[in-house]
């Protein structure tokens, strides 16, 4: 009994890492609004294309925790052949268990073109500016 158990365990042990593998990978992007009361944030985008799963949040400067984004739309658009897509991609910010307002990134490649924040109480709009040098130098986090 003990030989059936122990080749059992070893083989869902040898399965194990084929069913439970995943590859997380995290982007952070930084942002200014550039205004009076300059708002500064990051973004951390979180993605696993194996399962095809990804997720998001926010994180303000001198903010004690991140805010949830939930992905709400993603649309590519070619603009010229042999480039890569502009995608612009729209996340809700989920705040004290409701949907507050939303996130949209405009992109090609790697140039961020534009950020604009939706607050869905205030109906007000803010615009933020793709601040690389605001990225520390080990990628995870942004320094302001």
């Amino acid at each position: 009994m003990k030989k059936i158990l122990g080749q059992l365990f070893s083989v869902a042990f040898a399965l194990l890492p084929a069913v439970a593998h995943c590859e997380i990978s995290e982007e952070v992007y930084c942002f200014d609004s550039n205004g009076s009361g300059s708002k500064n944030f990051g973004l951390h985008v979180l993605y696993d294309d194996a399962a095809k799963w990804s997720g998001a949040f926010v994180k303000y400067r001198g903010a004690k925790s991140a805010i949830t984004l939930i992905s709400k739309n993603e649309e590519s658009e070619e603009i010229n052949s042999g480039r890569p897509d502009q995608v612009t991609t729209t996340w809700y910010e989920v705040y004290g268990g409701k949907i507050t307002g939303e996130y949209e990134m405009m992109s090609q490649g790697a140039n961020i073109y534009s950020m604009t924040y939706k607050n869905y109480g205030t109906r007000k709009q803010i615009p933020f500016t793709f601040d690389p040098e605001a990225l520390r130098k080990n990628g995870s986090e942004c320094i302001w």
